[in-house]
């Protein structure tokens, strides 16, 4: 690429941001964040799954970086992550209860407002990693949401049984596969 080519191609404007749950959770519920611009399939986690992301945060496991557009009028279109931010909404609204937990089975069954006021304080203050796009790039959240989506490649079934099932056995149906 020539310097003509690479000084007309497009320029993205970031900033980035550690957002704590009850912000998002905030902006969630006055329209600040829309979670499901055009461009967004529904919302698809159940219960379990949306469980082992809140299990996930008061583990202290980080949770992956979401990107958010930043609109012409101010607020937040997600581009990539509405599938974790809307579980952590909805869980902070009481709107399930926890289930199928393993590591915190003690908290299978509850809601967060059954949740004591630490476990609370410690699911409330969990950050969110987020890249912002700033309206300065906002024409370009279509092409950032098609490449973050198009490069993931699921595991398989058994990629993801040697990951949690490691051990002398596992090599050695490896060694005889």
């Amino acid at each position: 690429m020539n310097n003509k080519q690479l000084n007309s191609a497009k320029k993205v404007f970031t900033e980035k941001k550690d957002f704590p749950l009850t912000t998002i959770k905030e902006m969630f519920d006055d329209g600040d964040i829309i979670s499901q611009p055009d461009y967004q399939r529904d919302f698809v986690y159940d219960d379990i799954k949306a469980s082992k992301l809140v299990e996930s945060a008061l583990m202290g496991i980080p949770i992956p970086t979401i990107y958010l557009c930043e609109e012409h009028d101010g607020t937040f279109s997600v581009i990539d992550g509405q599938q974790r931010i809307t579980s952590f909404v909805k869980f902070l609204r009481n709107e399930f209860k926890l289930k199928r937990l393993e590591e915190l089975s003690n908290l299978n069954g509850k809601y967060f407002r059954d949740l004591d006021k630490t476990t609370q304080r410690i699911l409330k203050s969990t950050s969110l990693s987020t890249i912002i796009l700033t309206k300065e790039s906002e024409e370009l959240k279509y092409e950032i949401f098609a490449r973050l989506n198009q490069g993931a490649i699921a595991l398989t079934p058994q990629e993801l049984r040697n990951c949690i099932y490691r051990g002398t056995f596992n090599d050695f149906l490896e060694d005889i596969a």
